[in-house]
């Protein structure tokens, strides 16, 4: 089961390189919301990853992250405001020469600065740059450094900018000076050295073993530099004598859950003794013996993966040691090894939510989490019930009685509205129960199953959940992920391995069947029995004939798709991973893009009559009015715009071995089209030629090759549209 899900991660892996290959080319005009239409309710200010943090007094201080988020607080971060960046792009290092004068960097080059203390941001340089990783200060000298070996320089509190050819391609992911001319960087297996200010560099013989990247490094004085690696076990290295010499400790880290690394995220040393190093799943390492021995404290670590947890360490002082990283959260240590203070952010992940009849709107998740925001109320009610579990999933089957599932199959019931939660016994198996929902006040349904067998079990009860049986079972399919009745007597429940189960008698009886290899995960109906089922690498089913037969709908991006909310019987929305959110307003015939507001997972959307909740990762809250939604959508349909791709589609979709391109172009032109593999690779030209005005078919066919995902790219007018195929064997 490890070396499948390692395959697997690869693979999802390679699909987002060929992703990044080629949806730019066709999604950059999709957009149909902007960040300011989406308001976060929770955590406040923001729930972002923040990548660096930095105070430039006890009181003053500063995070920066994904998205160009940029968090300032003037109190010791009591309290803290959201500033206007000026970017959508990931910030990857804020720096502040003192609490007027700092810059920001980052992803695609981003490079801005401030000269009021982060009120207003001006964009500087006038050249394209790669991902910029770090910034260090020497006097009035700034220095930068990022990928294919990339090294700039300002000596003008960073209004010019002068790039630096640092005899290197490689990536360079962190820079420290001790002056305004000596200087170490450090990269993917290589430290570079100057001594003129950067002028030029040269590589110093660290002897880093394994091959790994140098995320920290820290010129201590004219003799002592230490670095750290992200090597499987994370790797410290120092120098004595300004670089010639390099001696090497282990920081013993371990693989956790299966054989994930714990990467060495940053590290920072506040003098030759006393440093810290953070990690990717959560471990805080310190040292006070220049690194001969390391201490290591766990207690951020979930149960189960979740990475990001840090991403950055500023050593300020032994009483004010500052830690950065995912749900926009900032901690600070008050004294070496003593416990964690959480100054901003949250990284408990929101799972399921609901939505009563009297607009109160409950979420689950981590640690027995619920939170619970009354109608007319702005604040969210946080109740642990047992922060042992994970909690699944939330509904209610009238304004007072509800429930919520766990992962250990635990199931809990309110007869009050949710203050008082009693467990119900016994529990259900030992299953995770992902999906709870009740059609009525007496009869309600669990779905889940077992995971390392992959099982999926329905269960019903008809004494509103005082009692639950076993109804329906799948063996080896999958876990079932959602369930949803579109009446009283018609149900679907999907899962694992594109498992779509059906029942037409209120659960008695149920038919499966197999809509994809990939894993489903939401499925939801209008008024109308319209049906919309989404699910893994953006796979999206519909139907129009209240679930007799579903039709593949082409993707226009590949995250996984989380849940899907009806707002009306037109108006669908989805949301998933990465913050990926798509919109549509033909019941789920055609999609548009939405401009990220977080790179956070999204699990759960609902509506409350006037608005969108999303719900997600790192207990993300987000808000949008439907108004403003629909009024988006409709500026982006009035664009002047002239369509060079009218479609492009191809049936059956899987197919062995045999499909058929089908597409459409508005006029003449020349046409086009080939089909890549997983890794990008060119495997067939299926068109290159001019063709009149009109729709075509073409057909594809894959005996000669093995089975799998594809890609179907066409061009034409300067612009392209893709198109997945599905190959089985």
């Amino acid at each position: 089961m490890i070396i499948m899900k390692r395959v697997i991660e690869i693979m999802y892996s390679a699909v987002r390189i060929v992703q990044f290959s080629f949806t730019f080319i066709f999604l950059s005009g999709v957009s149909v919301f902007s960040q300011s239409e989406w308001h976060w309710q929770h955590p406040l200010p923001a729930g972002n990853t923040l990548n660096s943090v930095e105070f430039i007094n006890e009181q003053t201080g500063f995070a920066a992250g994904d998205l160009g988020c940029i968090l300032k607080t003037t109190d010791g971060g009591k309290n803290w405001e959201k500033l206007s960046s000026g970017t959508e792009n990931n910030i990857h290092k804020i720096k502040f020469l003192n609490t007027v004068n700092g810059i920001a960097a980052g992803k695609n080059g981003v490079l801005s600065r401030t000269e009021d203390g982060g009120i207003n941001w001006e964009n500087v340089t006038g050249f394209s740059m790669p991902d910029l990783h770090d910034i260090d200060i020497a006097g009035n000298n700034y220095f930068i450094c990022g990928l294919n070996g990339f090294i700039m320089r300002s000596a003008d509190s960073g209004k010019n900018w002068t790039s630096i050819n640092a005899q290197t391609g490689l990536p360079l992911f962190c820079i420290s000076f001790i002056d305004e001319l000596t200087g170490v960087c450090g990269g993917y297996n290589i430290i570079i050295k100057t001594t003129d200010g950067g002028i030029s560099w040269n590589a110093l013989n660290a002897g880093i073993l394994p091959a790994t990247q140098i995320t920290g490094i820290k010129y201590i004085d004219s003799n002592k530099i230490y670095a750290a690696g992200n090597s499987p076990s994370g790797d410290f290295y120092f120098s004595n004598d300004g670089g010639n010499y390099w001696q090497r400790n282990s920081l013993g880290l371990h693989y956790l859950f299966g054989g994930s690394v714990d990467l060495v995220r940053a590290m920072d040393f506040e003098n030759a003794d006393s440093g810290f190093i953070v990690t990717d799943l959560g471990t805080i390492l310190w040292t006070t013996d220049e690194g001969s021995s390391w201490n290591a404290d766990s207690s951020q670590r979930f149960s189960y993966l979740k990475t990001e947890i840090f991403k950055d360490v500023f050593y300020y002082d032994n009483h004010n040691i500052l830690l950065s990283g995912n749900g926009g959260r900032v901690l600070k240590m008050p004294g070496i090894g003593k416990d964690l203070v959480n100054l901003s952010g949250n990284n408990c992940n929101l799972n399921d939510s609901y939505v009563t009849d009297k607009s109160v709107i409950y979420c689950t998740g981590d640690s027995g989490l619920i939170m619970r925001k009354k109608a007319g109320s702005p604040e969210w009610e946080k109740i642990f019930i047992s922060k042992d579990i994970i909690l699944n999933s939330v509904t209610f089957s009238d304004p007072l009685t509800g429930f919520v599932c766990s992962n250990k199959g635990k199931l809990f019931r309110t007869t009050d509205g949710g203050d008082f939660w009693m467990e119900i016994s016994p529990p259900v198996k030992c299953i995770a129960v992902n999906k709870i929902f009740f059609k009525d006040k007496y009869s309600g349904f669990l779905a889940g199953g077992i995971e390392n067998s992959g099982k999926g079990i329905i269960y019903k009860t008809t004494d509103r959940g005082l009692s639950w049986k076993i109804i329906f079972q799948n063996p080896g399919e999958g876990m079932f992920r959602d369930i949803y009745f579109k009446d009283y007597m018609t149900g679907f429940a999907v899962g694992g391995n594109g498992s779509t189960a059906t029942t037409y008698d209120g659960g008695v009886s149920w038919n499966i069947k197999n809509l994809t290899p990939y894993d489903l995960h939401a499925v939801i109906f209008n008024r109308s029995g319209t049906g919309i089922i989404t699910g893994e690498n953006g796979v999206i089913f519909r139907t129009s004939d209240g679930g007799k037969s579903w039709h593949y709908i082409s993707p226009i991006q590949f995250k996984n798709l989380n849940s899907v909310l009806f707002t009306d019987d037109l108006n669908v929305i989805s949301a998933g991973n990465k913050g990926t959110m798509i919109f549509s307003e033909d019941a789920g015939v055609s999609w548009q893009k939405i401009n990220l507001i977080t790179n956070n997972n999204i699990l759960s959307l609902n509506y409350d009559g006037a608005g969108i909740y999303a719900f997600g990762e790192n207990g993300s809250i987000l808000y949008s009015e439907k108004d403003i939604i629909l009024q988006s959508a409709e500026i982006f349909k009035n664009k002047k715009s002239v369509k060079s791709i009218s479609s492009l589609t191809n049936y059956p979709n899987p197919f062995n071995p045999v499909t058929q391109i089908s597409f459409s172009i508005p006029r003449r032109g020349f046409v086009n089209i080939k089909v890549y593999n997983i890794l990008g690779k060119e495997v067939a030209i299926l068109l290159n030629d001019i063709r009149k005005e009109g729709k075509y078919h073409i057909e594809f066919n894959g005996s000669d090759l093995p089975g799998g995902l594809y890609f179907c790219r066409m061009e034409f007018e300067n612009t392209a549209m893709i198109n997945r195929l599905i190959l089985l064997k």
